[in-house]
């Protein structure tokens, strides 16, 4: 079964609000559990597309955040001319809000989807294996893996430019 997602939920403050998002939260599709904890604030969630989730705690009343970890970057090699990172995106991970200081190329090595934050907008964007794309210095973004299934990619910076 995949990693159960944690949502950021402020206005939560007493039973009224777990009763109204558990009742909601449990008609997603595939959802096989709900925790709803006052004192943190937070509303976990075993099963359902996160998507699905955030709109069925809306629909309850309340705003919710999906709470992400941090994917992992493993540098492999840094010549001076090009610096090579592979990026794994556990479910419910992302690298943070960054600018990128150099041209890239970005090398799916699994199938997946991501989500792109910037400049206020959400776009998701599908990696197919082997299918490369290059972007330009100075894109500034948030990258995370909302779905349920890891994600990685090797990224290429090209220094020398």
């Amino acid at each position: 079964m995949a990693s159960p997602k944690m949502y950021s939920v402020p206005e939560i403050s007493c039973e009224h609000c777990v009763t109204a998002i558990t009742a909601e939260v449990t008609q997603v599709p595939n959802v096989a559990s709900v925790e709803v904890n006052i004192d943190a604030r937070t509303v976990t969630v075993q099963g359902g597309k996160s998507s699905q989730i955030v709109a069925a705690i809306d629909e309850a009343g309340y705003d919710a955040a999906r709470i992400r970890g941090a994917a992992t970057a493993e540098q492999q090699l840094d010549d001076g001319v090009v610096r090579v990172t592979r990026w794994t995106f556990p479910p419910g991970s992302e690298t943070g809000a960054h600018v990128h200081q150099y041209d890239y190329v970005v090398v799916p090595i699994t199938d997946g989807e991501l989500t792109i934050e910037a400049d206020g907008e959400t776009t998701v964007a599908p990696l197919s294996i082997g299918v490369s794309y290059q972007r330009g210095k100075g894109v500034a973004h948030n990258v995370a893996n909302d779905g349920d299934a890891p994600v990685a990619f090797v990224e290429v910076e090209l220094l020398d430019n």
